[in-house]
């Protein structure tokens, strides 16, 4: 006896596809389209099925499938969440450290993968140690450029400072706290004075 049964509860149509039918389009949404949410067969309706439905209607096989593929979908939407990238291992967990620990081991089978740029490695992810260097060497020519610029900032401000020596013409520092500072020549300067070599006498200038 062929057995009629309603696909969901929310169904309203009438009980005409058979158990073995709807058991044969689960198992082809899962395995041929890698399809969770699975509408009811029957054409006009949109309902979709629920996990109870699928457990009523496909094998085991089939919803050892279904609860398999309904568990990523729900794991997929945790960001911090990464499968393991070994191809024979199912496993996966929660890598919360992000771009600041990019290297995820799986704890299954021990396979290290970089949850980055999503590829398994052996020991070091290529692209992120080569980012880690590009950012140490922008770091170290910020740095190099304003020890530059300060260094520039504080030759501008020392040469701003400078006299003339009136004798010789050669450029004078001279330091408000002593206005007896020797020129470079050997004469003598009062803060805007200037003193003739050869003579006692200050001559202002």
């Amino acid at each position: 006896m062929i057995a009629f049964l309603n696909i969901t509860v929310q169904c309203n149509h009438d009980r005409r596809i058979c158990r073995e039918f709807v058991g044969t389009y689960i198992k082809h949404e899962l395995e041929d389209n890698g399809n969770v949410r699975i509408s009811c067969p029957v054409d006009g309706c949109a309902e979709i099925l629920d996990q109870l439905d699928v457990k009523k209607f496909a094998n085991e096989e089939s919803f050892r499938r279904y609860e398999r593929f309904t568990l990523r979908l729900a794991l997929s939407k945790i960001s911090t969440f990464h499968w393991c990238l070994n191809p024979n291992c199912e496993s996966g967990q929660d890598h919360y450290y992000g771009d600041k620990l990019p290297i995820m081991t799986c704890n299954s089978c021990g396979q290290k993968s970089c949850v980055v740029h999503g590829h398994p490695i052996d020991t070091a992810c290529k692209e992120c140690t080569q980012l880690l260097e590009d950012e140490v060497n922008r770091q170290e020519e910020e740095h190099r450029l304003a020890t530059l610029r300060n260094a520039e900032s504080a030759s501008e401000a020392y040469v701003s400072q400078l006299k003339q020596c009136p004798s010789c013409e050669r450029m004078c520092d001279i330091d408000p706290a002593d206005r007896n500072k020797g020129f470079i020549c050997g004469g003598y300067c009062a803060v805007g004075v200037s003193l003739i070599i050869d003579s006692d006498a200050p001559i202002f200038w």
